[in-house]
């Protein structure tokens, strides 16, 4: 029938298997939001990039720059009661991540700091009940100078729905 076979093409789609991350309380509130990464690269997989703000998790990977960060929009202005955020490497890799900085954001431009850590391979946790009443941006980044790469499985928000 002159049809030609279909090549299989091998991705960096499938997630890594996450460890289990115990939840806060209250909604996940990253759930639906948006992802937006300070670049791409070729280990990057931006069609798992909503998966990562879901109990599943997914795959974010930036190029090697000075401060990489990924910046989450979440869907709804909310009241947090705490975030994890887990590390997309294993071993040898997860030096890459830190020192991690998580920050917040009721607008986007002003930002809080309300994590820092120098320790590799997560997840980290950051309770936050009662320490962050109007966010709806989370920014989470890598904070000294190397040039690097950044890569996370998951960033999971949780709280209140304010609106």
């Amino acid at each position: 029938d002159g049809s030609q076979p279909v090549a299989k093409v091998v991705s960096n789609t499938d997630p890594p298997k996450l460890p289990p991350l115990e939840p806060f309380p209250g909604e996940l509130l990253s759930a639906g939001g948006l992802v937006k990464l300070s670049t791409t690269s070729n280990w990057d997989a931006p069609e798992s990039h909503a998966a990562v703000l879901e109990t599943k998790g997914g795959r974010l990977h930036t190029d090697s720059e000075v401060k990489p960060h990924v910046i989450v929009r979440l869907a709804k202005l909310g009241e947090l009661s705490g975030i994890v955020v887990a590390d997309a490497s294993s071993g040898y890799n997860a030096s890459r991540i830190v020192p991690i900085k998580i920050s917040i954001s009721e607008d986007g431009q002003s930002w809080q700091e309300v994590f820092r850590s120098e320790t590799p391979g997560g997840p980290w946790r950051v309770a936050l009940d009662g320490k962050a009443p109007r966010v709806a941006w989370v920014k989470v980044e890598r904070d000294d100078d190397r040039k690097e790469v950044f890569h996370l499985s998951a960033i999971h928000v949780y709280g209140r729905r304010l609106q």
